[in-house]
């Protein structure tokens, strides 16, 4: 009799266990799934917050989507340290981020402990962006000693005056590595190739030197050629042409007094200028002018707001170089 009571004693704790186990898998969140949240065509703003006592990096950049001839490029609304002339930001750094937050691997539920401990309050990284009616915030927090490329994190979803919570997770995954690469430096989200437009439109090409020389390009079949002869250009040429259309920005002339500078410069210097004339498709313009200013280089494009940067030292000089090959018949 004693047998029979110990057994179903012992049966009815082990299905209370078994039972509360399973009510606990039942009302447990899931993995957060961020591919099923949102596409990445939708986004509409994107805040980006570091405060990185490791990097002794903190600032804070506001990102918006304008729509553009049926795409739409980002621009910056805002940024913490300072004003900015230019305000175009870096569309493939900005995209690859959201896309690649989609695929950040949620391991599994972070250890008891306070946000602050997790480095989450406040986090090193904080991601908020806007989808229709819906807000994201994915904070990530400080990285965790003895793994390999792995943070505590959290994420929160409003819509309306309904938030959801869910973390604090232990993450991985190539989002982890892009946060390194991407926001090593803020400039990185810049839009630092000078032109803003495909230079696939590109059309047409006017060069004209400081001493008046003057070459006209025209693109035959993917590939460059004089105009007045219609003959292509030879590797020399073709592979200039393609360098030069990816031309960087080396920093960007973000102060008042520089760029006031730089225009009185450009002003009343142009007879000392290179400058740069393209014919897009449709019609579009576009004006390019070159010069040096105490052993530095600096570029006005007309299709940018700031319209003064810095770019590579060497750019001057390969363009008087293109030019004497230009002159060769």
């Amino acid at each position: 009799m004693s047998i029979m009571r110990i057994w179903t004693g012992t049966g009815k704790i082990l299905f209370l266990s078994l039972t509360i186990s399973f009510l606990s898998a039942c009302t447990s969140k899931p993995f957060p799934d961020l591919k099923k949240e949102f596409l990445l065509e939708e986004v509409q703003t994107l805040k980006i917050t570091k405060k990185n006592p490791l990097q002794n990096d903190f600032w804070s950049a506001t990102f918006i989507a304008v729509p553009l001839d049926l795409e739409k490029v980002w621009k910056i609304s805002e940024y913490s340290e300072k004003h900015l002339e230019d305000i175009l930001a870096n569309a493939t750094s900005i995209n690859h981020l959201l896309s690649a937050s989609q695929t950040l691997r949620w391991t599994e539920k972070a250890p008891a402990s306070s946000l602050e401990n997790l480095g989450l309050s406040p986090p090193f990284y904080d991601f908020t962006w806007t989808v229709k009616n819906k807000t994201f915030q994915l904070t990530i927090g400080q990285p965790i000693s003895g793994t390999q490329n792995q943070n505590y994190a959290q994420l929160s979803i409003s819509e309306g005056k309904i938030q959801s919570t869910t973390g604090p997770w232990i993450v991985g995954g190539s989002f982890l590595r892009l946060l390194n690469a991407i926001l090593s430096s803020f400039d990185s989200l810049r839009l630092k190739i000078i032109f803003p437009f495909d230079t696939d439109e590109v059309m047409a090409v006017s060069f004209y030197s400081a001493n008046k020389e003057n070459f006209q390009l025209v693109r035959a079949n993917g590939k460059w050629a004089r105009q007045s002869e219609q003959k292509l250009l030879k590797p020399e040429g073709l592979e200039f042409m393609n360098k030069f259309l990816n031309l960087s920005i080396d920093r960007f002339i973000d102060k008042i007094h520089e760029k006031e500078a730089l225009q009185s410069y450009f002003s009343q210097q142009e007879n000392k200028l290179i400058t740069i004339e393209f014919q897009r498709l449709h019609q579009k313009k576009s004006t390019l002018k070159i010069g040096v200013i105490n052993n530095k280089v600096f570029a006005s494009l007309s299709d940018r707001a700031s319209q003064f940067f810095e770019i590579p030292p060497t750019t001057y000089n390969e363009l008087k170089n293109f030019f004497k090959f230009l002159s060769q018949k």
